[in-house]
């Protein structure tokens, strides 16, 4: 019987790459530096204990019945976040062009 494998960083990134994460779609990230790789390079990578934590804190389980929230199911469920995001944003544009002027 083969021996189970220890749960990795690169583990840990194809779960956030493919979508089983409440945060992200199925899409790879190219990312300049994987998933881990400064915490190697530090010379203190993660153990197979914090990356199993981790799994267990990002993936959603495909039996939970929680469904999978996203930025859009927020904003769906309360527009004015939208429109405040729009003002705040508005105001630092205003600001910005200000201190140009000034």
């Amino acid at each position: 019987m083969a021996e189970p494998t220890k749960p990795n960083t690169g583990a840990l990134r194809e779960a956030i790459d493919s979508g089983r994460t409440a945060d992200k779609v199925d899409h790879r990230d190219p990312a300049s530096a994987p998933l881990g790789t400064d915490d190697e390079a530090s010379g203190h990578p993660n153990s197979p204990e914090q990356v199993e934590r981790a799994m267990e804190q990002e993936v959603v389980s495909e039996t939970s019945d929680e469904p999978k929230e996203d930025l859009d199911d927020q904003v769906r469920d309360d527009p004015r976040k939208f429109f405040v995001f729009i003002g705040l944003v508005a105001i630092a544009a205003i600001g910005v062009v200000l201190v140009a002027i000034l």
